[in-house]
């Protein structure tokens, strides 16, 4: 039968930079200082040699699989790679190669030596020694090699190799070569044994025993193209691209390819072939890896294909040695349960295929083995691919419920394994973390201990896990073991120095500790490592928006679109409640809603857009549905329950409303006991049910949960200051508040607030001051500096400092609105219409038009009392420009009626009677237009709308009733309907309230 022996000798120069270091321990210094030359390569594949004897079916196929793996991986430029198969791999060109390698190569190159064909060793009488050679495609097929073309002797290989290695370069050999149709097992060892006098001192990789044969499959393959490949190398090449990395650290070593290869090609082969990987030291590190090249390793490993073809070997045989009937009734059912993923869970599952061929005898103890491996591999390869993910950090992992999948996905390969198995107890240690992990992702925070003790026993199988210490730091931080956190972030990122994970988790490490420098250190540190992590720079913002920064922030959180081509559905959120702490109320329900579409499952989006469609009453009742929703989708996370309860207390139908929130809230602190808002939320539900003692208790036990959060203790301080009017007890914790963290701007808010309105102002000006010498790009510190003014009713101080906060951010929309205000008193009007129409802009649901155009309405009146008609005017026209409503076109309609304007008013009439309105506003519209018309001397028109009045409203209106009658030329009748009015409404004083000076002098004219 036809088969290869496989070899890859590790020789000369490339152990001078061997790293003898521990796992892990090798720094970026040493890594920098080695100098790595030019990559080049011979690689050889015959499978179509010029005597039919000799042909093989895919020794091309892996010389082509390996130039692939030489120039996508290895990033060898193809013009330093000659690639010689079949007709061209002539014993001439073969060593023509061999010698432009030796010409070419300069110190600290890296030379691959690739060969797959037929090898053979030959004894004659006279030759002492067994001489090795590798036969080119126009060897003979006498196996007289002596003294003729179409052979490459080891020989000369072994001067290739020494001349290349005193040349200081590195050089990789891979040799996949035996005499196939000629060697027995026997000469197979021959072979061994001499490649091992001819490569001393080497590192070896080997395909198989001597005593075994080499296999290949029809159904490998890991292109489009090509169909078949050596099980070896096939799996060597995985294995090289990362599948090997069984320690997840991105760096391969020996024992780690040695492992994969024992697995995946005993497995394949059904326990057949067995490679070995000698060198000085097993756990020598051979190269680094990248996290995409493993995922695509792991992918097509995980791709199992049928059984029926898997036994073929190296002489092309569509048999099988062991005689296994492969096309049976059992077998076929197992292909198509692998097939359609339908792998265990109901009766024509792989899982329970396999239990029925254990108890049928009829069965070859072979075929049930096989069925195993290919299970096993199935299933662990998917749960491997999940934790490459975690460790990749990639943009959004799944939810809980698929680490928990896969989880039993190991379950059932633990089942099925012996524990003495090489790969029982590595399984085991990710089935640990894949369980506690879901506990994470599902966030069932009371089960974090649970999570911590599986972690740390996974790391007592596997010490070096830097993905498991990772997972370990993510619970210790949650429970403010913030020490033990980072020294386990620490740990991972030592194993895997190149993973930003770990970098990004220390710096929230110290973000949690209100330790803004070292929390920016370290996730600056993380971008160095990959400055194409969008969640890194998703954490930067964060910090950014914590320290009141928001023009920073907003500029991280668009350099995650930059550097992935799209936003992550976290970083939306962010950039929503980024705009709702600018007052732009808009866009925040734009990026809530742009969240969601992308990811309508992310529970923090939903409560994010569930606060804001109540706080600012855009729909409580849709809020309400939404964090239904949300305990369903996460019925394990504290939020969901309390921000419900939240609904509940500041929307009560009933007293059970009251009790129910009562319930949720202690739900959402059973769940997590660290959930600060919980505590604070039943306080108020509390105080609500006049329960005051029992309200501060709740308060004070937040507090006592989380003495190292800011947030508790703003919380009481707001209690103590909104709640129970203790101003002294207010200001104590809103101070504490900021010892804990300098940057909490609600504090800042809550502090400067109660001491303005203790009148205390020239401290709350000397406080954000120096503040603001700290932090000078917080927008919100000059806007409390604008309100402190505007308290002192000091508005052009007032007005320069709101103007500096959208100077800092000038999408801080809560400035516009401010200045608005100032510059209405400072009776700056036309610019406090272009400030009030942005903050509407921004917010249309609290600052409306509407609202603003009242303010200006109240104005105009005050300056038409005072006689400042010119002022009332220009007031009523920006009030007009700012909101063209029913109460501004009334406004300026009636305006230029009493300035005996009336001729101005066609087109204000015009707008007004498009207006719908309610009965009050009618009977004032139709008054007002049958005044003007009467002005106008228009008859016709002002009978109209006296009639239109008189339907409406049943008190009439004798003044103007007399007065069309007048314009009617009907003097009788308007002298009588004047006599009915009470004399004190034709008082001068009367009169000139109500009417035009036209108007009266026509109502004059009638008295007379």
């Amino acid at each position: 039968m036809k088969f290869r022996i496989f070899f890859i000798f590790f020789l000369g120069a490339f152990f001078l930079h061997a790293q003898e270091n521990e796992r892990g321990s090798t720094t970026e210094s040493t890594k920098k200082d080695t100098v790595i030359g030019t990559k080049r390569a011979l690689v050889i594949g015959i499978s179509e040699y010029d005597s039919s004897k000799l042909t093989l079916k895919y020794a091309d196929d892996d010389a082509e699989l390996f130039t692939s793996y030489l120039t996508k991986i290895e990033k060898v430029k193809e013009e330093n790679i000659t690639l010689l198969t079949n007709k061209e791999a002539s014993s001439f060109n073969i060593l023509n190669g061999l010698q432009q390698l030796i010409k070419s190569t300069k110190k600290n190159d890296i030379v691959y030596l690739f060969f797959a064909g037929h090898g053979d060793v030959v004894s004659k009488d006279n030759v002492e020694e067994k001489i090795g050679f590798l036969l080119a495609s126009n060897v003979n097929d006498s196996r007289e090699f002596y003294g003729t073309q179409g052979v490459v002797p080891f020989h000369e290989i072994s001067v290739t190799v020494n001349a290349i290695a005193n040349k200081e370069a590195k050089i990789i050999l891979v040799l996949d070569a035996c005499r196939s149709g000629y060697l027995s097992s026997e000469g197979t060892k021959n072979n061994l044994e001499t490649f091992n006098k001819y490569l001393e001192n080497s590192t070896k990789l080997l395909s198989c025993n001597p005593n075994e044969l080499s296999y290949e499959g029809d159904n490998l393959t890991i292109n489009e193209v090509k169909k078949g490949n050596g099980y070896f190398t096939y799996y060597l090449v995985l294995g090289l691209m990362g599948a090997a990395d069984l320690l997840q650290d991105n760096k391969l070593q020996y024992f780690e390819l040695q492992s994969f290869l024992d697995v995946n090609v005993k497995l394949a082969t059904n326990n057949r072939q067995t490679p070995m990987v000698k060198s000085k030291s097993s756990t020598d590190f051979f190269r680094s890896l990248t996290a995409n090249d493993k995922k695509e390793a792991l992918e097509q490993v995980q791709n199992p294909s049928g059984i029926k073809n898997l036994l073929l070997n190296r002489s092309g045989s569509s048999k099988n040695e062991m005689l296994l009937n492969l096309n049976s009734d059992i077998i076929q059912q197992f292909n198509k349960a692998l097939a359609t993923e339908n792998y265990y869970g109901n009766s024509e599952s792989a899982y329970e295929i396999i239990k029925k061929a254990e108890k049928q005898q009829r069965n070859k103890e072979e075929i049930v083995q096989l069925m195993k491996n290919k299970l096993i591999v199935a299933l662990s390869t998917r749960a491997q691919l999940l934790i490459n993910d975690y460790i990749g950090n990639v943009a959004v992992l799944p939810n809980g419920n698929t680490f928990v999948k896969n989880a039993k996905h190991l379950e059932i390969c633990l089942d099925l394994l012996e524990k003495d198995n090489f790969s029982y107890q590595r399984m085991l240690t990710s089935k640990l973390f894949l369980e506690a992990y879901a506990i994470i992702r599902n966030k069932q925070l009371a089960k974090y201990p649970i999570a911590k003790q599986k972690l740390e026993k996974a790391l007592q199988m596997e010490t070096k896990a830097a993905y498991i210490h990772n997972a370990l730091g993510i619970v210790l931080n949650y429970e403010e073991d913030y020490k033990r956190s980072f020294d386990h972030y620490e740990k991972a990122q030592k194993l895997i120095p190149s993973w930003v994970f770990p970098f990004n988790n220390m710096g929230l490490n110290y973000y949690d500790k209100s330790d803004y420098p070292n929390a920016i250190k370290y996730l600056k540190i993380a971008l160095s490592k990959k400055q194409t992590n969008g969640n890194v720079y998703n954490s930067l913002g964060v910090l950014s928006n914590a320290k009141g920064k928001y023009s920073e922030a907003e500029m991280y959180y668009h350099k995650v679109k930059e550097v992935n081509g799209t936003y992550l559905p976290i970083t939306l959120r962010n950039l929503g409640s980024l705009y709702e702490n600018k007052g732009n109320v808009k866009k925040a329900v734009d990026y809530f809603l742009e969240a969601l579409d992308k990811d309508s499952t992310d529970v923090y989006s939903i409560f994010s857009y569930a606060d804001i469609l109540i706080d600012e009453n855009i729909d409580p009742q849709k809020a309400k549905q939404l964090l239904q929703k949300a305990i369903k989708l996460e019925p394990y996370f504290s939020g969901g329950y309390a921000k419900y309860a939240d609904f509940l207390r500041r929307y009560p139908k009933n007293n059970t409303d009251l009790v129910k929130a009562d319930s949720l809230y202690k739900i959402a602190i059973k769940n997590n006991p660290f959930y600060v808002w919980a505590y604070a939320g039943k306080g108020w539900l509390l105080k609500k049910q006049k329960k005051n003692d029992e309200a501060l208790a709740s308060f004070l036990a937040g507090i006592k949960k989380n003495p190292k959060k800011a947030s508790a203790y703003y919380y009481l301080g707001n209690y103590y200051n909104n709640g129970l009017s203790n101003k002294e007890k207010a200001r104590e914790y809103f101070e504490q508040s900021l010892q804990t963290d300098s940057f909490y701007m609600p504090a800042y808010k809550g502090l400067i607030t109660l001491l303005n309105s203790e009148k205390k102002y020239e401290e709350s000006i000397e406080m954000l001051q120096k503040v603001i010498q700290r932090n000078p790009e917080a927008p919100l510190l000059y806007n409390l500096l604008g309100n402190t003014f505007y308290s002192k009713k000091e508005y052009e101080k007032a007005i320069l400092y709101y103007q500096k906060a959208i100077q800092v951010d000038g999408t801080f929309a809560k400035g516009y609105s401010n200045l608005g205000y100032c510059k209405l008193l400072a009776k700056e009007y036309e610019e406090a219409t272009n400030y009030f129409k942005l903050a509407a802009k921004y917010n249309p649901y609290n600052h409306k038009v509407s609202s603003f155009s009242k303010l200006y309405l109240l104005q105009a009146r005050k300056a038409k009392r005072s006689n400042h008609l010119e002022e009332a005017k220009v007031v009523l026209e920006q009030a007009y420009q700012l909101d063209s409503s029913l109460a501004t076109v009334f406004a300026m309609t009636e305006w230029y009626y009493f300035t005996n304007e009336s001729h101005k008013t066609a087109e204000l009439i015009e707008e007004l009677n498009s207006f719908s309105a309610a009965k009050s506003w009618q009977i004032k519209k139709y008054e007002l237009l049958t005044k003007i018309y009467i002005d106008l001397k228009e008859k016709d028109k002002a009978q109209v709308y006296l009639s239109a009045l008189q339907k409406i409203n049943p008190t009439p209106n004798y003044i103007l009733q007399a007065l069309v009658y007048s314009l009617q030329n009907k003097g009788t009748e308007a002298k009588a309907s004047l006599q009915k009015v009470n004399s004190i409404l034709l008082r001068d004083k009367f009169l000139e309230r109500n009417y035009s000076t036209t108007t009266m002098k026509a109502i004059q004219k009638l008295q007379k």
